[in-house]
């Protein structure tokens, strides 16, 4: 029998819904950034993705099963 879960308890899945909500966040002004705290944030965010997408990929690496949906 293949292993599979559902799509909910893929980490590869959160970590991919969480950089969009980052990016939809910026793109549509909800985060607003202005003078010298534009900067501060802008450092923040990209640790954040970066962060995001390297629990991504580590999500990919060590997956030992299929997600359904």
């Amino acid at each position: 029998m293949e292993n599979v879960k559902e799509w909910y308890k893929s980490k590869t899945v959160w970590a991919a819904l969480a950089t969009m909500g980052t990016g939809l966040l910026l793109t549509f002004g909800i985060i607003d950034l202005s003078g010298e705290q534009e900067a501060i944030t802008d450092n923040i965010m990209g640790v954040v993705e970066t962060v995001i997408g390297l629990v991504a990929l580590i999500g990919r690496i060590v997956a030992k099963t299929r997600i359904t949906t």
